[in-house]
């Protein structure tokens, strides 16, 4: 009898149910997908295109699915790529200098906003992006520093790094926003 949800998605794909094992796995991670988007991207409506995207993707490859991780992995690793490129594309069609009216402006006026404890989220989307993922993974969907290397494809120590430096950035900026 499955005993995580994994488990059910896993027992409804071994018996090629994939509809069922799909609404199931958008159901227990499709809000967790969007946070995590959310998180790379930075803005909502671009994290919402890409989960839809990423819906998309797992629907045709859920018939192709080996067993090498966690369904949670998994797509939380699918989510992931989709974002990292999509901020890509961005790049390339889109740059920005901090030498543009405006821009400088926003930035710190992101980084100058009083900080109460819901801006902990704003905050944390100022971080480079390895923290941001690793933070956002290791406290918004409590995965373990073995999960989080696997979903981001790098060494535990790696990880524990960028938890690390992620904490001491965020409380340093949490302490400037403060005190302004």
């Amino acid at each position: 009898m499955p005993t995580t949800r994994d488990d059910e998605i896993r027992a409804l794909l071994v018996r090629k149910r994939f509809t069922e094992a799909f609404e199931l796995a958008m159901s227990a991670y499709g809000g967790r997908m969007l946070g995590l988007a959310f998180s790379i991207l930075g803005d909502r409506a671009e994290a919402e295109d890409a989960v839809q995207d990423v819906m998309v993707r797992i629907w045709r490859a859920l018939p192709q699915f080996r067993a090498d991780s966690a369904v949670s992995t998994w797509i939380y690793t699918i989510t992931r790529n989709r974002c990292l490129t999509m901020l890509k594309q961005r790049r390339a069609h889109e740059p920005v200098s901090l030498d543009e009216p405006g821009t400088r402006e926003a930035a710190e006026s992101v980084v100058a906003a009083p900080a109460l404890e819901s801006d902990v989220w704003t905050l944390l989307g100022t971080l480079p992006l390895p923290y941001r993922q690793a933070l956002t993974l290791f406290y918004a969907e409590e995965k373990s520093y073995e999960e989080i290397a696997r979903i981001l494809d790098m060494p535990i120590g790696t990880v524990k790094t960028h938890i690390h430096r992620g904490r001491k950035l965020l409380a340093s900026l949490y302490g400037e926003a403060r005190l302004k």
